[in-house]
C-alpha cells in the first residue's frame, strides 16, 4: 500500500513538472518574441537625438536624470545585449526542468540510482552555477555601463559587487555533491543487481 501511495505522489510530481515544462517553454518563447519586437521597434525609431533621460527604480525610490546623461549608453544596442544575456539563462532554465522531468520518470519507473541520473544531476548543478555566474557578472557589467553614461556634477554612481548575487554557486556545489551521492548509489545498485 505504501509503494502505491509513493508512486502516486511521484506521478503527481511528474504532472507538476510537465506543466512547469510546457509553461516555461511558452514563457521563454513569449519573452523572446517581446525582445525581438522591441529590437525591431528600437531600430525603426532609433535612439533619442537631443534629450537623454534615465530612470532607476529601486524599492521605495525612483531616481530620474534628464541632464548629465551622455549618449554612450544609447549607442550600444541594449536590446541585443539583453537578448544575448537572457537567452542562455532561459535556455539553462529549460534544460534544468527537462532534466528534472527525466529524473522523475526514472523515479516512477523505480530506476532511481542509474548512471544517467548521475549525469543529469551533474548537468543541473553546473547549469545552476552557470546561470548564477552569468547573471551576476552581467549585472556588474551593465551597472558599469550605466554608471559610465551618467556624468552629473558632484554625483557619482559606483557599481557594487554583491556576494548575494553569487549565492547560487553554493547551491550548484551542493547539487554536484548530491550527484556524487547518486553516483555511489548507482554503484551500489549495480553491485546489488549483479549479485542477485
Amino acid at each position: 500500500m505504501k509503494l502505491i501511495s509513493n508512486k502516486l505522489v511521484l506521478f503527481n510530481w511528474g504532472k507538476v513538472i510537465n506543466i512547469a515544462w510546457y509553461l516555461s517553454v511558452v514563457v521563454v518563447l513569449f519573452l523572446f518574441a517581446i525582445q525581438l519586437y522591441s529590437l525591431i521597434l528600437a531600430q525603426q525609431i532609433g535612439p533619442p537625438q537631443d534629450i537623454y533621460m534615465m530612470e532607476f527604480q529601486t524599492p521605495g525610490m525612483v531616481l530620474r536624470f534628464s541632464e548629465g546623461v551622455t549618449g554612450d549608453f544609447f549607442t550600444i544596442n541594449v536590446h541585443l545585449i539583453s537578448i544575448a544575456l537572457m537567452m542562455p539563462i532561459l535556455g539553462a532554465g529549460l534544460l534544468i526542468i527537462y532534466l528534472l522531468r527525466k529524473i522523475l520518470v526514472s523515479l516512477v519507473n523505480g530506476t532511481t540510482f542509474m548512471p544517467k541520473n548521475v549525469i543529469r544531476i551533474r548537468i543541473i548543478g553546473l547549469a545552476v552555477i552557470a546561470i548564477t555566474l552569468l547573471t551576476g557578472f552581467s549585472t556588474i557589467w551593465l551597472n558599469q555601463l550605466l554608471a559610465s553614461s551618467i556624468d552629473l556634477q558632484g554625483f557619482e554612481l559606483l557599481p557594487k559587487f554583491r556576494f548575494q548575487d553569487f549565492g547560487g554557486v553554493l547551491w550548484g556545489v551542493i547539487i554536484l555533491i548530491l550527484a556524487e551521492v547518486f553516483r555511489q548509489g548507482a554503484y551500489l545498485q549495480e553491485d546489488k543487481d549483479l549479485t542477485i
